[in-house]
């Protein structure tokens, strides 16, 4: 096939995984475009030139040495690469990176068998993001791409890679978790390798005055870059701006916002990181190391998330040790607490808001901080605690939603005190029960006795009436010890059960 032969030239000399070739003897027999979206074989050794063009020849060179692109991944110049840190590593183990079209660059998943396991969910990979673009091309996905479903099959049987099990969905979790984990592990190592081809701090400057000729004009372009959804060109004027001066302190939290919300997380960092280390503002610092941590729990960083939250609550603190935060204090409490709440140390989340309402002067932000309070006892079942607090949320704002949730919780309590009560009888009953068990034997020892000596009074003195008398009350006793019996067996049945 000729694009192996493609490869072959463009590989540097490493063998072309076994996956690929099978992807490519696939897409032969079925034609290309017709099973993936926008995603065909291609490859093309001097695509480097034109990403870099501001780098040399032999950086351009050292760069297309690690990084083989070998399938286009958007309608627009985008395209997947395999990247080699060095000669040893094994095509088929190789991590995928995702060059967009708007230039984001972003690891896409572990392995070629990950990505190919994405394409099964259909969409077009645009910069790396995976999601419909419209909610009506879900049902018109297999009118365009008619080797969609046999695709999917054949990845099953060939590649025993098990496909996207729901595709017919606006977002995927699964895509969403093969990319956390492909980031979890390369994501850090392949930015530390490519910052080494980025231009330093002066040459950026230098590129960012070609676009804004005067550093006035930045916070103008910036606005219209992001406007216009051009983030490249909007990255390079904060570069420029961060190196000849500091931003005022919301923009930092704005423009990161922007980074984040368009899918930018590598851009985003950069700018939260950025102002964090410019800001003198504690409450400020605390505000993007959240923004942070919130970046790194898109990502699926779990251990970056948290010590991004811990590092705010110790911002957080810091400020509440100075005079000119006394005012902000409750509300920088209550942050605190949000931020335990949300890593699930729901006591610590209690005793932050109690004091936190002990600074709040306004009825209706006190109801609010009680009623959270009560909702957090609810989650900890303890409903007790949850009605006391709803009860005095409802005190000073008769809100609705207060009033269902004390109605609610009350009616729950009703229920736990009745299965409580039902519970304690037959605690009761089983304790009494017990007590019976060396009555039972007794009595039958007893009885036996009783039967014994109304036999020998039958035999001496032939006395038939006492004998009969006798016999009843054998029958009687022996009866009430069965029902007794039969009551225990049925008791330590049920028990062996639970």
């Amino acid at each position: 096939m000729k694009i192996l032969k493609e490869y072959e030239k463009v590989f540097y000399g490493h063998s072309i995984p076994f996956t690929l070739q099978a992807l490519a003897q696939f897409e032969e027999e079925v034609g290309t475009e017709t099973y993936a979206e926008s995603f065909w074989l291609q490859t093309n050794r001097d695509i480097f030139m034109y990403w870099l063009h501001d780098s040399t020849k032999e950086e351009i060179e050292e760069y297309s040495s690690h990084v083989f692109p070998f399938a286009n991944a958007d309608g627009t110049g985008g395209f997947y690469a395999f990247w080699v840190k060095d000669a040893s590593v094994d095509l088929e183990k190789a991590p995928i990176v995702c060059y967009g079209s708007e230039g984001a660059v972003k690891i896409v998943a572990k392995n070629l068998k990950d990505l190919i396991k994405i394409l099964s969910y259909g969409p077009e990979g645009m910069d790396g993001n995976y999601a419909f673009c419209e909610e009506e091309s879900i049902e018109t996905f297999t009118e365009y791409y008619p080797n969609f479903m046999p695709f999917r099959q054949w990845m099953k049987e060939s590649l025993s890679i098990e496909p996207i099990k729901n595709w017919k969905v606006l977002e995927s979790k699964e895509v969403d978790e093969i990319i956390a984990e492909a980031n979890r592990l390369y994501k850090e190592e392949f930015d530390a390798w490519q910052y080494q081809f980025y231009a330093s701090s002066e040459e950026i400057y230098e590129e960012a005055i070609k676009i804004a000729p005067t550093k006035e004009n930045y916070a103008e372009l910036i606005d219209l870059y992001f406007k216009e959804e051009s983030y490249e060109n909007a990255i390079v004027c904060l570069r420029g701006l961060f190196a000849v001066g500091s931003v005022e302190e919301y923009n930092y939290s704005f423009w990161g916002g922007d980074f984040f919300d368009a899918g930018y997380n590598e851009y985003a960092l950069e700018v939260f990181e950025e102002g964090i280390k410019k800001i003198d503002d504690y409450d400020d610092k605390a505000d993007l190391c959240r923004s942070i941590a919130e970046v790194y729990e898109q990502i699926g960083n779990k251990e970056k998330e948290k010590e991004y939250q811990n590092l705010s609550i110790n911002f957080y603190k810091q400020a509440l040790g100075l005079k000119e935060y006394e005012i902000y204090k409750a509300r920088i409490l209550q942050d605190i607490a949000n931020i335990y709440d949300s890593q699930g140390e729901s006591q610590l989340y209690i005793d932050y808001m109690q004091e936190a309402l002990q600074l709040t002067k306004n009825d209706e932000k006190k109801s609010e901080i009680l009623y959270n309070i009560a909702e957090t006892y609810d989650e900890m079942n303890l409903p007790e605690k949850a009605i006391e607090y709803a009860k005095k949320s409802y005190l000073l704002d008769e809100d609705e939603e207060v009033a269902f949730f004390i109605e609610q919780q009350e009616s729950l309590l009703t229920i736990s005190d009745a299965k409580e009560t039902l519970r304690e009888l037959k605690v009761s009953k089983d304790k009494r029960l017990e007590m019976l068990k060396p009555q039972l034997k007794k009595g039958f020892i007893q009885t036996l006795l009783v039967l014994l000596l109304a036999i020998v009074v039958y035999y001496i003195w032939g006395a038939t009436w006492f004998f009969w008398l006798i016999f009843i009350y054998f029958f009687i006793s022996v009866s009430s010890i069965a029902l007794i019996k039969m009551m225990i067996m049925k008791k330590e049945k049920r028990d062996k059960n639970v």
